[in-house]
Order: C-alpha cells, then sequence, then structure tokens
C-alpha cells in the first residue's frame, strides 16, 4: 500500500475492447481503491485521481499506444490496487493486467521509452516492459512481441531466471532498441539490440540481448566498471561515470567514444575517454564528475559544483575531451544533465 504521494501510471489503449468502439474522442478514467481486485456491486470504493477527457491528438485508436501521466493520491490513506475505465470498459490491476485493449502498471518509479518499447521501475526496485520485442527489448528471454501488457525483466538461466532487481535508475533512447538499468549496488546492465557493442559486454554480434548483461570494462587497463553513479545512451553508443568519478564509453567506433579520431582498443567493453594535451600527449579525461549526458553528436560531463570546467567530446573535438568552459558559475549546484538531439540541457540551483 502506498499512502498520500504522487504516482507515476502508464497504459496502453488499444482497439480490442468488446463491443465498444475505441475511438480517439473516449475518455479514460483513472481511479484507485483500498480494496481487492474485483468489479464492484453497488457502492464503488474507488477514488478517482486523474482523467483524461480527450485522448491526444494523432490517437486513432487502431493501434496500441502508451500514455503516461502523474496522479496525486492525495486523501487517499491507502490504496493496492488501480482501476481505469476507458469508455465504460473497466479493469482492475495491482500490477499489471490485460483486458479490453487497455493495460495499467501501478506505483512506478521511473519509466524509459525506446524507439518502440517503454520499460517502468516499480516500487520494488523490478523493471516491467512493453511493446516491440525482435531485438530483446522487452529483457524476458524471447523475441515475442507483447505490446498489449508488460512483462517483467529477468536474468539469464544461468543466474536463475532471477528477476532483475534493487533497479534504481533506468534510461532508453528514441532511436534505440535497447534499454539500460543501474542497480543499487553500482552495477548496470543493458538488454535488446546488441549491434557494435552498445550493451558493453564485450561482445560485437548484433544477436540480440534477450536477457540484461552487465556492462564491463578491461579491468588489466582501468579500474574495475562498477559503482557507476550516472550513465547516458544515445544511439549506437554510452557513456557513464564509474569506479572512482572516471568517464567511461563504450559501442560503435565513433567519436563518441571519446577516443580519438579512429578508436582502435576494443569498443565493446567500456573504455576511458581520452584528453589531448597541447603537446599532443593523450591522457584520460580528469576524474571528479558527477553528471553526464549525450546528443546525437557529442557527449559532455559536468560536476556538481557550478565553478567547475564542462568537458565535451565528439566531431567537433576530433574524438578527444576537450574544455567547454563554464556557463553557470553565477549559480549554486548542478543537479542533473540530459541531452537532446543537439543540444544539452542542465537543471540547476
Amino acid at each position: 500500500p502506498v499512502s498520500e504521494q504522487a504516482i507515476n501510471f502508464c497504459f496502453t489503449l488499444g482497439s480490442n475492447c468488446p463491443g465498444l468502439a475505441n475511438e480517439g474522442a473516449g475518455a479514460a478514467n483513472i481511479r484507485v481503491s483500498p480494496l481487492g481486485d474485483g468489479y464492484f456491486i453497488g457502492d464503488d470504493p474507488s477514488v478517482e485521481v486523474a482523467n483524461i477527457e480527450i485522448m491526444p491528438p494523432g490517437f486513432e485508436g487502431t493501434a496500441p499506444e502508451t500514455f503516461c501521466l502523474t496522479a496525486s493520491t492525495d486523501g487517499v490513506q491507502s490504496f493496492q490496487y488501480v482501476h481505469i475505465i476507458h469508455n465504460k470498459c473497466e479493469i482492475s490491476s495491482a500490477r499489471a493486467s490485460v483486458g479490453c485493449g487497455l493495460n495499467a502498471i501501478s506505483k512506478m518509479r521511473a519509466v524509459a521509452t525506446g524507439s518502440d518499447h517503454t520499460c517502468s521501475v516499480l516500487g520494488d526496485g523490478t523493471v516491467w516492459c512493453w511493446g516491440a520485442n525482435d531485438k530483446g527489448q522487452l529483457g524476458d528471454g524471447t523475441t515475442d512481441g507483447k505490446v498489449t501488457f508488460a512483462t517483467q525483466v529477468v536474468l539469464s538461466p544461468e543466474m536463475g531466471d532471477a528477476p532483475l532487481d534493487q533497479v534504481v535508475d533506468i534510461q532508453a533512447h528514441d532511436t534505440t532498441q535497447r534499454t539500460c538499468a543501474r542497480r543499487l549496488d553500482g552495477s548496470l546492465w543493458c538488454w535488446g539490440d546488441g549491434s557494435d557493442g552498445v550493451c558493453g559486454d564485450g561482445s560485437s554480434s548484433s544477436d540480440p540481448r534477450i536477457h540484461p548483461v552487465r556492462v564491463r570494462s578491461i579491468s588489466t587497463y582501468f579500474d574495475a566498471f562498477d559503482d557507476v553513479s550516472d550513465f547516458a545512451l544515445s544511439e549506437k553508443n554510452s557513456c557513464a561515470i564509474a569506479g572512482a568519478k572516471k568517464t567511461f564509453c563504450w559501442g560503435k567506433k565513433t567519436y563518441l567514444l571519446g577516443r580519438g579520431p579512429e578508436p582502435s582498443m576494443d569498443s565493446s567493453i567500456a573504455g576511458i575517454v581520452w584528453i589531448k594535451n597541447a603537446n599532443d600527449a593523450i591522457n584520460s579525461l580528469p576524474v571528479g564528475f558527477d553528471h553526464i549526458a549525450m546528443s546525437h553528436d557529442f557527449a559532455c560531463v559536468a560536476k556538481k559544483d557550478t565553478s567547475a570546467d564542462i568537458y565535451c567530446w565528439g566531431e567537433f573535438s576530433d574524438g578527444y575531451g576537450e574544455v567547454v568552459g563554464n556557463v553557470w558559475s553565477d549559480l549554486e549546484e548542478v543537479k542533473t544533465l540530459e541531452g537532446g538531439s543537439k543540444h544539452l540541457c542542465a537543471l540547476v540551483d
């Protein structure tokens, strides 16, 4: 049970609600209840927490589409079940369920959306995904599509088919068919499309990673890849701050690896980002960064301390880390850094 806090809800509207037209003008009503998951006869104990009067523009109801919103549960002392009504067709769910072309997952902590799939971290730290699965995007050990319901991400049979749990952060990318998640112990796990070494497991095979695989590094040359504190994804590359707050990247051999214009080392595992000094000597990027973000063309790292320099790399810097200056020295603290297509944004105090 959850009491008096904002809850994220995601649900999928489809076109198979029996006997009812699932038209774009239909309303969706979200309610929470302290009672069981059965249908009600007589008094309805549930409380409305959100209502969508008109479906978003472009929704035609002819194919499943996912919508997410945050609903306040103020005044609901304790609830266990979520009820969603769409065009008078109701479904109840404690975690995830299917019916009437509609799927509900309650008590979400985070949501990540890829090009054709969505994943969510629930309050218990487990991960559930739905959508396309031809590249193993759902991480459930199959490549079977499950557009209309959520499936739990599980580790490989060698790891006992255990659920991927204790997840504290999750990310996808709007052009990718993979997802990565950081666990409480600081390890980083990825699944889905594994081409070009983007999953960081030491293999450049294009075979789908149908179970999460752990990102690793060459421990004989670099600090062991653990204690991940932040990470970011682009279409064919990923980067993270790990270990003693060092900056690592892996994936396709592009400028985004941060290892010069023609990277020669294995890029299917995490490697340190390089910087070239005035004498053309190559060194690793300075340590101590707190935030990392990627766009399609470049990546940047920043410290919480707003007086510290920002470093970026990409084609503009010939693939080496480069100081780009300081843009917020009059502020107190950098809270987070996020990347867009051609730009970065920061949340600062």
